[in-house]
């Protein structure tokens, strides 16, 4: 779990051990993404399990305020890919957070 290795006193840090054993609404996800991270109050969001078309909006959002969007392995994140002819979800996960801490947060889940 990042928050475990996470060094920064930060309030993503805190929103996550005030909700880990919470099931968060996906629309409160979205909401999250969209209006939280791509201010600022939330420095980061790490999701998974999540429908591709409930965080596109907030991908493009934050992509557009200047925060970096992957999947779990440092990939840009896209919503969906076509297989034979269908669309079909991309990648299950999705890091979104300022470059400078989306690298950290990236080698954290990566090793």
């Amino acid at each position: 779990d990042i928050a475990d290795y996470c060094t920064l006193e930060c309030p993503y840090c805190y929103w996550l051990e005030t909700t880990r054993h919470k099931q968060l609404p996906v629309d409160r996800i979205v909401s999250i993404v969209k209006e939280v991270v791509a201010s600022g109050v939330i420095p980061a969001f790490l999701g998974t399990s999540l429908e591709p078309e409930d965080m596109a909006a907030g991908a493009l959002i934050n992509r557009e305020v200047g925060n970096k969007v992957t999947n779990l392995k440092g990939e840009e994140w896209i919503p969906f890919t076509r297989q034979d002819g269908k669309l079909v979800p991309a990648e299950e996960g999705i890091l979104i957070a300022n470059p400078v801490l989306h690298q950290k947060l990236l080698e954290v889940i990566l090793n």
